[in-house]
């Protein structure tokens, strides 16, 4: 059986207790323990939370246009901020990820996505709406 990466970024002896599993070899089958399941479960729903909050904006431009009384080349910063943002942050937070472990920075990013939607949610004019997407974008 392979041994575990090293984790070469402490000083420590010890093997990365990230790669550190408990998991059991059979004859014929892998058990995989039971918190590696509830971790899939609650990052897919993570993700398609994420999903369906992009996907119900795509249709909402309409009546954010109407709403926030702009053009529609305007409203089309409501979506770039957001990709530009997430874009730029995603190589950002996986050195980040490297450095200060994964578990930290998913939480962090999770939290900055959800003060972005609830900003957005809040907007008030479409330049604070697109300020919050790329709140949103960072968190991505």
């Amino acid at each position: 059986m392979k041994s575990p990466p090293r984790d070469y970024n402490s000083n420590s002896s010890q093997p990365n207790k990230a790669y550190s599993t408990n998991i059991h070899f059979t004859s014929n089958s892998v058990e995989i323990p039971t918190y590696a399941w509830k971790m899939l479960a609650i990052l897919s729903c993570i993700a398609t939370m994420v999903m369906y909050a992009e996907t119900m904006l795509i249709p909402a431009i309409p009546d954010l246009i109407g709403h926030f009384h702009v053009s529609y080349g305007m409203s089309s910063w409501i979506l770039t901020s957001y990709l530009i943002a997430g874009a730029v942050m995603t190589p950002i937070a996986g050195k980040l990820s490297d450095i200060y472990g994964r578990k930290k920075i998913l939480l962090i990013i999770m939290v900055i996505y959800a003060i972005g939607v609830s900003m957005a949610g809040f907007a008030s004019d479409i330049y604070f709406m697109i300020f919050a997407r790329a709140i949103q974008g960072v968190g991505m």
